[in-house]
């Protein structure tokens, strides 16, 4: 069962890896979040955070696993330098456009 009242997450830069369903589900999570040290995002780890606004990459990203971000529909951006393999579904139901920066 998602923790659905989790509104707000902060990473700091030594986790590198976003396990798989970790967020999921959590329909209050909101704002964007920065994900600057991390490496991997495993399967569906923020799957239908329909709140959540966006998202930042570091330069560290090497893998987003299969529909990682599925149903953010909030998202208004996303903003990546580069990643190496990316899944299926990965920001499926997501309307907006990836930036790189």
């Amino acid at each position: 069962m998602a923790a659905t009242s989790i509104k707000y997450v902060e990473f700091h830069d030594e986790i590198e890896v976003i396990e798989e369903h970790a967020f999921d589900g959590c329909s209050s999570l909101s704002g964007c979040i920065n994900l600057l040290g991390v490496k991997i995002i495993k399967t569906k780890a923020f799957y239908g955070c329909r709140a959540l606004t966006g998202v930042k990459f570091g330069d560290v990203l090497e893998t987003i696993q299969f529909s990682a971000f599925r149903g953010c529909k909030s998202f208004t951006s996303i903003k990546m330098l580069s990643v190496s393999t990316i899944g299926t579904h990965v920001f499926a139901n997501c309307f907006c456009s990836v930036q790189k920066w």
